[in-house]
């Protein structure tokens, strides 16, 4: 099966889903190792060539670059290496994905760029009335959303809450708490004084794409930098083992700590490893390693579907019930990341809270739950690595 990491060298599919949310694009589809297709919600052949566009200059450094179609209904394509990639619509959509690279114009695009606080509500409200991809309906709700966050009123509670009740707007709440919560959160952080930074000299910084786990946007004053995470649910991000040893390694006191652990050693393997063959191996390096009982019925390391399934549904038990990864995930995130929970109701309340904050001891609200490995494969489905989610 061809991945998505055969056709751009050194990126995964988490990464490549995230850039196309960012642009408003909602999934894709690999037709074989030259052909991919982009789905969205638009039906407008010019928006979607300006959405093709847009995945181009996401992957301009490597080569990739748009082309016109000779038809004139088609929207063009994009070419990456031997492989091109084609914009379809994407039928079951309901909504636009309104992540920050969503809107904007090259002009006044809000990713990617220092923006002083003092001049951020503006530019958001400018990068909304700028896109060509909502109706001046949908504009003014999300600018409604934005001068509630800044300075909330009844009357504009309300008015947000009569437009949700009625779906006037055709927006989907879910994509408003899960993806609009990452345009709003330096707003309210600084209007409700969620996190101790300076209003007057703070600057906000949202990557269009990240390579930083947990990391939606930052925000610096001149005495601290604040890595922040939006969510919208009870789970914080799900963290890839990758992403948990990338945040021990450079840090030397951690690395000491961590690095001759079952724990360490475990993710160690599962970064290295295949989607299918690292749950194997860390299984047999588990089974001579004080967890024999769990893979007594673990005798080599040759690759099956149900060998791959039974090890990664056995590494989740372990960590469930003998092994805990809680301390090193507590270590990898602590004083790095903070978490900022956003959800609004369909009667128009926005609830902000800081759901973790290492350094305001005050506000930190502990996680209590074990952090143990989560699976969303089955046999003959060995689509993603094993991660953590609280």
């Amino acid at each position: 099966m061809v991945k998505i990491s055969d056709i751009i060298p050194k990126t995964t599919d988490a990464s490549f889903q995230k850039n196309l949310k960012s642009i408003g694009i909602a999934k894709y589809s690999i037709i074989s190792a030259r052909s991919v297709v982009l789905y969205g919600s638009t039906k407008s052949r010019s928006d979607r060539a300006a959405a093709l566009k847009e995945f181009a200059t996401l992957y301009e450094k490597i080569g990739a670059k748009y082309g016109k179609t000779a038809s004139s209904s088609g929207a063009g394509f994009v070419q990456i290496g031997n492989a091109k990639f084609e914009m379809k619509v994407e039928s079951s959509a309901g909504s636009h994905i309104l992540k920050p690279g969503f809107f904007g114009t090259p002009m006044s695009k809000i990713v990617d760029t220092d923006i002083p606080y003092k001049s951020y509500t503006n530019g958001v409200i400018t990068a909304i009335e700028e896109t060509q991809k909502l109706t001046t309906v949908q504009k003014d709700f999300l600018k409604l959303l934005v001068e509630q966050t800044a300075g909330p009123t009844s009357t504009r509670k309300a008015a947000i809450g009569k437009i949700l009740l009625n779906n006037m707007s055709g927006l989907a709440l879910n994509t408003i708490n899960n993806d609009f919560g990452e345009v709003l959160g330096p707003i309210a952080i600084m209007t409700k004084g969620l996190l101790p930074i300076s209003g007057k000299s703070a600057v906000v910084f949202i990557p269009g794409r990240s390579n930083e786990p947990l990391l939606d946007y930052k925000i610096r004053d001149d005495k601290q930098e604040y890595k922040i995470s939006a969510k919208s649910g009870e789970t914080t991000n799900t963290l890839k083992p990758g992403d948990v040893v990338n945040l021990i390694k450079p840090d030397k006191r951690l690395l000491k700590k961590w690095k001759d652990t079952p724990q360490y050693k475990v993710l160690e393997i599962l970064n290295e490893g295949s989607t299918k063959q690292g749950p194997i191996t860390a299984g047999l390096w588990l089974k001579k390693n004080g967890y024999e009982k769990y893979f007594d019925w673990l005798k080599k390391d040759d690759y099956t579907e149900e060998i791959r399934q039974k090890s990664e549904d056995t590494i989740v038990k372990i960590s469930k019930e003998a092994l805990d990864f809680t301390p090193i995930y507590a270590d990898a995130t602590n004083q790095k990341v903070f978490y900022v929970k956003f959800k609004l109701s369909q009667s128009g309340d926005m609830e902000w809270k800081l759901v973790e904050t290492p350094k305001d001891k005050k506000n930190k609200e502990t996680v209590s739950k074990r952090v143990s490995f989560r699976s969303k494969n089955y046999v003959g489905r060995p689509g993603d690595k094993l991660g953590f989610q609280v």
